[in-house]
């Protein structure tokens, strides 16, 4: 049940916000306005009035309360990127230059991590490989040694193994 009671008074505080923040938007809209034009002007007083004057009849000619407050502050944000543009560039790469170096660092080490496991993966396959070329060699090396007519001779350079009959006589090599 309080559960309850505590939504119903949230809803209804939330409500009443919304409904003061929606009549409130066009006067913030206005000072905003005013304030973007007195920034864009960059001190000369006769602009400011002008600005003021044109920003305030097209912020006055949107329709809606918060739409008002949006387009004034679109104004505020370019009059504050155009005096403030040196500025707001060095504490923006202050702001997000080390973030993006550490987003990069991460990126790289989880590049690095999973090169590395496919290179263990090849490694691990190609071990596999050796370890069962190896055990058939031994399988047909163990075969032939338990047959009485074959002979094994073993070239040492490149590791090859060739069972050879009896009657062919010594192989000169790998490919004699």
């Amino acid at each position: 049940m309080t559960a309850f009671l505590i939504g119903v008074g949230v809803s209804i505080i939330t409500g009443a916000l919304v409904n003061e923040f929606c009549d409130i938007s066009p006067w913030l809209a206005q000072r905003l306005a005013r304030n973007a034009a007195r920034l864009w002007a960059l001190g000369d007083p006769e602009l400011k009035a002008v600005y003021e004057e044109e920003w305030a009849a097209v912020v006055q000619a949107c329709p809606g309360k918060v739409t008002k407050l949006v387009v004034a502050a679109r104004f505020a944000a370019g009059a504050v990127a155009r005096t403030q543009t040196p500025r707001l560039r060095k504490v923006a790469a202050s702001l997000l230059l080390p973030p993006l170096a550490l987003l990069r660092r991460r990126r790289a080490r989880r590049e690095f991590r999973q090169i590395e496991r496919m290179m263990k993966a090849a490694l691990d396959r190609q071990a596999n490989q050796r370890q069962q070329r190896l055990e058939e060699l031994l399988r047909s090396v163990y075969d032939a040694r338990r047959s009485r007519n074959t002979r094994v001779d073993f070239f040492w350079p490149r590791a090859d193994i060739r069972i050879v009959p009896e009657d062919h006589g010594f192989c000169r090599g790998p490919s004699g």
